[in-house]
């Protein structure tokens, strides 16, 4: 069982979590308390499977170590990464997805 420190990430994968992937959409990485922004590449014929490739967040508010940010998204460059439909929602690596958006969030208390 995925657990996650975030009531916001909970909720996230409750409610949203196995939405169709759509290539160039978000998707969103749900971490521990942290979300990572990506971009679906490629989805399969069966739609069982996508790949991803993280977004590079860039952080445009001037709030410091805050909880309100806000990020501007640029294309990554680092490899791209595939997610499974389960029986829980979309995963990878047992890292909890989202399809249909992107958001970044880092938890500056831990």
């Amino acid at each position: 069982m995925t657990t996650f420190g975030s009531v916001v990430n909970a909720i996230s994968a409750r409610s949203l979590g196995t939405a169709p992937p759509v290539v160039g959409e978000g998707c969103t990485e749900l971490c521990w308390t942290d979300r990572h922004a990506g971009t679906v590449t490629w989805v399969s014929e069966s739609g069982k499977s996508f790949r991803y490739r993280l977004d590079k967040a860039v952080r445009v508010d001037h709030n410091g170590m805050s909880e309100c940010q806000d990020y501007r998204y640029e294309p990554g460059n680092g490899e791209e990464r595939t997610a499974r439909l389960t029986k829980r929602g979309w995963a990878s690596n047992g890292t909890r997805l989202v399809t249909g958006y992107r958001e970044t969030y880092h938890d500056f208390s831990f």
